[in-house]
C-alpha cells in the first residue's frame, strides 16, 4: 500500500475516533454534523413524532447486483483517478443515524482549480425522513441554504483540503454554537477529517493508488499514532468481483477494540478538552468500519458506495451500540460529464 493511501487510512481512523468520542461524551456530541441535525431533526407538521432509538443491528446493504466475470475479462489495475472537470453528477445519499433514516439528493459540481479539482455540493434537497416525503417548504428552504463543505482533490484522487468552510462556520455560529470552539484548530482539523474521510474517501480516496484488484484479499498493517503511543491498525481490502462492464466491487474493513480503543478514546477526549469516563470495560468494546464501493478501476468513478461504522461500548448493563451508515448512488449516465 502506498504512503498516500496510508494517509487516507490514518485519516479514516481519526474520524472513527472522533465518532467514538462523540458517543462517549455529550460535550463532544455532534460537532460537524450538528448543523445538518438542526434541519433533519425537525419533524414536518404531518409526520408522527418518534423517540430517538439506537439503530437496530442490520446486515450491510447489498451493492447493486453485478454479473461476475473472470479477472482476465477486464482491467484490474492499478486503480487510477480520472474524473472530468466542468460538469455535474446527480447523487442520492441515504443516511442512517440514531435510528433515523434521511434520504438526500444533490449534485457534485466538478471544476478545475489550478492543478487540482474542486468537488462542490449543489441543489441539496431532503427527499424523505424515515421514508416519509417532506412537504414543509420552510424545511426544504433551510436544507437548500445549508453550506456543505466540498473537497479539493489532487491528480491522484486524494482530498488535500476543503472548500466552503467559512460559510459553514458562519451558519453554525448563527445557530448558536460556540464561535471560539468552531474556530479552534482542533475542531477545524476534526471537521476536515469528518468531511473528507467519511465522505470523499468512501467514494474515492480509500481506493486511490491501491494497486491491482486481481487478488481476492489484501491485508495491511498501518502504524497509527495515538497521543504518545502508536498502535498497529490492520486494514483488510477485498476484491469481491469484477463485473462484465469492468466495474470492480471492493470492500475495506477496519476493527479497533480493547486497549487500543481505550487509548484512542482517551487521546481523542483529551484533544477536545473533555473527560472520557463512559467505558467501564474496554475488553468488550469495539468499533468496526466497513467501506464498500462499486467503481470503474480505470477512472475511480463510483456508481455506488457505502460506509458503515458500528460502535459497541462496554457489555451488559449500561453498554451502548451505535450504527451509522451512509450510502451513495451516483448517476453518471444523467451527468453532464464526458464519458
Amino acid at each position: 500500500m502506498s504512503g498516500r493511501v496510508g494517509l487516507a487510512v490514518l485519516g479514516s481512523f481519526s474520524l472513527l475516533l472522533a465518532a467514538c468520542s462523540a458517543s462517549a461524551s455529550n460535550e463532544t456530541e455532534g460537532s460537524l454534523e450538528q448543523a445538518a441535525d438542526e434541519i433533519v431533526e425537525q419533524e414536518p407538521a404531518d409526520a408522527p413524532k418518534q423517540e430517538p432509538a439506537d439503530a437496530p443491528e442490520q446486515e450491510p446493504a447489498d451493492a447493486p447486483e453485478q454479473q461476475p466475470a473472470s479477472s482476465s475479462d477486464g482491467y484490474t489495475g492499478p486503480l487510477t483517478f480520472d474524473w472530468p472537470s466542468d460538469c455535474s453528477i446527480p447523487v442520492i445519499e441515504e443516511v442512517t443515524n440514531r435510528g433515523r433514516v434521511a434520504t438526500l439528493s444533490y449534485s457534485f459540481e466538478v471544476a478545475a482549480y489550478d492543478s487540482t479539482l474542486t468537488i462542490s455540493y449543489a441543489d441539496l434537497e431532503i427527499l424523505a425522513i424515515d421514508g416519509q416525503p417532506l412537504s414543509t417548504g420552510q424545511l426544504q428552504a433551510a436544507a437548500a441554504g445549508l453550506a456543505v463543505p466540498g473537497y479539493r482533490v489532487d491528480s491522484d484522487g486524494l482530498a488535500v483540503g476543503l472548500v466552503g468552510v467559512e460559510e459553514l462556520i458562519g451558519q453554525m455560529e448563527a445557530m448558536g454554537m460556540d464561535a471560539q470552539m468552531l474556530n479552534s484548530p482542533s475542531f477545524l482539523v476534526a471537521m476536515e477529517d469528518a468531511a473528507i474521510r467519511k465522505h470523499w474517501d468512501s467514494l474515492v480516496g480509500f481506493w486511490a493508488g491501491l494497486g491491482s484488484v486481481s487478488s481476492a484479499e489484501y491485508t495491511y498493517s498501518v502504524p497509527v499514532p495515538i497521543g504518545s503511543d502508536v498502535i498497529d491498525l490492520d486494514v483488510i481490502v477485498e476484491s469481491l468481483e469484477i463485473a462484465e462492464n469492468g466495474n470492480a466491487r471492493l470492500r475495506q474493513t477496519q476493527v479497533v477494540e480493547g486497549q487500543d480503543m481505550a487509548k484512542a478514546l482517551d487521546a481523542q477526549s483529551q484533544s477536545l478538552g473533555s473527560d472520557n469516563t463512559t467505558l467501564q470495560s474496554v475488553d468488550d468494546s469495539q468499533t468496526t468500519t466497513i467501506v464498500e464501493v462499486v467503481t470503474d478501476p480505470q477512472t475511480l468513478r463510483p456508481d455506488w458506495a457505502q460506509i458503515e461504522i458500528e460502535m459497541k461500548l462496554g457489555s451488559g448493563v449500561g453498554s451502548q451500540t451505535r450504527v451509522e451508515r451512509r450510502e451513495w448512488t451516483l448517476d453518471w449516465e444523467s451527468s453532464t460529464c464526458a464519458p
